[in-house]
């Protein structure tokens, strides 16, 4: 009689944690204590304080369209929090401390993978494969245990270290796995995809060059296959924005390796359309947590991986309350005069567009494609340029 009612309780246990991880999600935390900026081991009378200040910060702005989901949230769930905070803040960390280990584990096994030669793991592949757990934050007993089952699901062994030219074998480990880690990390392909691609290009006895290029080939068309998927999603009359026409602007200096620009461009107007999108809402007073939720479905079906799409909606976020506040200065972000003609002013976004889009830290670059989009929706026909300058001089 006991089993199912433990059961009924992990159940419920689950999906307070789930429950709890969504909100997360939207508000853009990781933790409740990342929320709550409490350290792990904080006292009960400075989680009890935090707790109460949030809750009181909940209150006020139940009717604030802006904060309203995530007031009124809180608000609900202050009980759930409190218990996982002071009661059971031993399971969720444990459960914290689980989740990040299982994502280290899939990306280790994804390693092991890239490191084999054949059906063999080398004494100095497998030295790479430990460094990059180390940095993962594996501890060295579970990751020789992963790597021992990893082995053994392959049907692959341990090899002898290499008599000849260690130090090749370790760099071309160490490349293969830092360009994994590169593709899963910009989500490209995830590790299922590129575990396939390793698989059959260890058959075919391919270099680690040649499964590199592959790698690099199927991130490409990946991107042209979101690419299909956001054409047809834009097909709808309202889907694509004034501003995203096919020729609105040429193509990044740093397109695709097919040399083919289309996949960048539709990226830019993924970014483009988020920005017009949380622009709007804010402007009309409706980004609500609903409102975020269906962003991040929007951002996906337009190609954009999880990542960027939540970096570009918060980032716009940001920029439209220095919108709303006044703060965001177009010319200023365009680098040119005030008085710069409308066709100059739109050449200057362009090429404010195409730097930020090449920039080498892709995150830095849709930080700076998102302000110059919200910059530019300020000024980007002469009417909107208009009311923006009257508003700038102020009255009189």
């Amino acid at each position: 009689m006991t089993a199912p009612s433990a059961n009924t309780s992990s159940r419920k246990e689950d999906e307070a944690f789930r429950e709890i991880a969504s909100f997360l999600r939207l508000v853009g935390h990781s933790t409740l204590f990342d929320y709550y900026d409490l350290a792990k081991d904080a006292a009960p009378e400075d989680t009890r304080a935090s707790l109460d200040e949030r809750r009181r910060w909940a209150q006020s702005q139940q009717s604030n369209p802006k904060f309203q989901e995530e007031a009124r949230w809180l608000i609900r769930h202050h009980s759930l929090i409190a218990t996982v905070l002071l009661d059971r803040r031993e399971l969720y960390l444990k459960r914290i401390e689980q989740h990040r280990l299982q994502k280290s584990l899939d990306m280790l096994t994804l390693f092991v993978r890239g490191a084999l030669r054949g059906e063999t793991l080398s004494a100095e592949a497998e030295a790479v494969v430990l460094d990059q757990a180390r940095s993962l934050g594996v501890p060295e007993d579970i990751a020789q245990e992963h790597i021992t089952r990893a082995l053994k699901e392959k049907g692959a062994t341990r090899g002898a270290p290499q008599a000849l030219e260690p130090q090749r074998v370790h760099r071309a480990s160490q490349t293969m796995i830092s360009q994994l880690r590169e593709v899963v990390s910009r989500g490209d392909l995830s590790t299922g995809e590129l575990e396939r691609i390793l698989v059959e290009g260890r058959k075919r006895e391919m270099s680690e060059q040649a499964i590199l290029q592959a790698i690099d080939l199927a991130a490409q068309r990946s991107a042209r296959r979101r690419a299909v998927e956001k054409t047809a999603a834009a097909a709808a009359p309202a889907a694509t924005p004034p501003s995203a026409a096919p020729n609105a602007e040429p193509p990044p200096p740093q397109a695709a390796p097919t040399g083919n620009p289309l996949d960048e461009q539709l990226r830019s107007d993924a970014i483009r359309e988020l920005v017009d999108t949380v622009r709007g809402a804010m402007l009309m007073g409706v980004l609500t947590m609903s409102t975020l939720s269906s962003l991040q479905r929007r951002g996906h079906q337009l190609g954009l991986d999880q990542r960027t799409v939540q970096l570009a909606v918060t980032e716009a976020k940001l920029a439209g309350e220095d919108m709303i506040a006044g703060k965001l200065d177009p010319y200023a972000v365009m680098q040119v005069a005030e008085s710069v003609d409308q066709e100059s002013l739109r050449q200057a976004y362009q090429d404010q567009r195409r730097w930020a889009l090449g920039l080498p830290n892709p995150s830095e670059g849709v930080r700076a494609c998102v302000r110059i989009d919200m910059a530019w929706s300020l000024v980007k026909d002469p009417r909107s340029r208009a009311r923006y300058d009257l508003r700038r001089r102020g009255p009189g």
